[in-house]
């Protein structure tokens, strides 16, 4: 159905996304049935109708993200599947995060988990810290999932600022309300050493607000 609407309209980039996912939730099927020659053909096909149609994915933020995530999820995998290197991963992770101007902590918390990958724990925390800066507590249930994910890892200095970061989110959160000071524009143009002493400044001011 979804591949018959991409032939009849100009307008289907969510199409091409509702196509792919099918053909990931039929390779998930096959999978646990034990066809894993034809799992990985379906997975092969999503990540070349995604190649197929790659302009139009571009055009759409929500897609655009969709498919980075789908090319991370295939990097990540042990399967004999195809998969981007990490070069072309961190270049699709940077244009997605650039489209969606700060809006979204989903292609920051990708930055993140690439820098993990590279093994640079402090450029993890540059991009969590970003992350942190637009959206302050509202991102606390992300910063208590991470702590789980990465609590047995051998990203110790990482997790350290997980931790760091949970407790200054309880320690303030009677008291929260959220008005953030920064947006993208700004914090696209700071440097790593800008970004990280900004946000223990923003900490300071919100651990002062007045009691109510």
């Amino acid at each position: 159905m979804y591949d018959r609407i991409t032939e009849k309209t100009e307008e289907y980039s969510y199409e091409i996304h509702y196509l792919t996912k099918a053909m990931e939730d039929i390779s998930k099927i096959l999978y646990q049935s034990g066809k894993v020659d034809e799992a990985n053909s379906y997975v092969n096909k999503a990540y070349q109708i995604y190649a197929h149609y790659i302009d139009k994915v571009k055009d759409n933020y929500s897609v655009h993200l969709h498919y980075a995530e789908f090319l991370e999820r295939c990097f990540k995998s042990g399967k004999n599947i195809l998969k981007p290197n990490l070069a072309t991963l961190k270049e699709i992770a940077i244009a997605v995060e650039k489209q969606g101007k700060g809006f979204y902590s989903d292609p920051i918390f990708m930055r993140m988990r690439i820098a993990l990958l590279e093994s640079k724990e402090y450029e993890a925390i540059y991009h969590l810290t970003k992350s942190l800066i637009l959206h302050e507590l509202c991102i606390d249930n992300e910063v208590d999932q991470l702590i789980e994910d990465y609590k047995s890892s051998v990203y110790s200095r990482f997790y350290q600022f997980l931790i760091e970061t949970q407790e200054f989110m309880h320690s303030v959160k009677e008291n929260y309300y959220f008005h953030p000071q920064v947006r993208w524009e700004a914090l696209s143009n700071m440097t790593i050493l800008e970004t990280t002493s900004y946000w223990k400044e923003r900490q300071n001011e919100i651990k002062s607000r007045p009691k109510s």
